[in-house]
């Protein structure tokens, strides 16, 4: 049961900075629809990341077994690249939006 878990805590990291992204965008956002800010727009990467590495170190030390690190610094970079991976999956799924139109 413990490696399902573990597998699944990547995925879960992903979706919940995803989300905070997608919060963060919509707070920037003018009516437009569009970003205006160059700089606003580059802190998502950031974001991602800091939320990641909250979540994995967070996880680590509040149940163990759920994220697959021997150590905090693991935890907090398999925190970190799950964060910067949603970044990716976001860009997909926005360019796959402007395909489509």
């Amino acid at each position: 049961m413990t490696e399902i878990t573990s597998f699944a805590s990547i995925p879960a990291i992903m979706a919940i900075c995803y989300f905070v992204v997608e919060a963060y965008k919509w707070f920037i956002t003018d009516n437009d629809g569009e970003i205006h800010d160059a700089k606003a727009n580059a802190f998502i990467p950031v974001l991602c990341g800091a939320v990641g590495l909250i979540l994995g170190v967070s996880t680590y030390y509040s149940n163990p077994n759920v994220i697959h690190s021997d150590n905090v610094l693991a935890a907090a970079a398999t925190g970190i690249t799950s964060g910067l991976a949603s970044v990716g999956v976001r860009q997909h799924i926005s360019k796959n939006k402007k395909t489509e139109d």
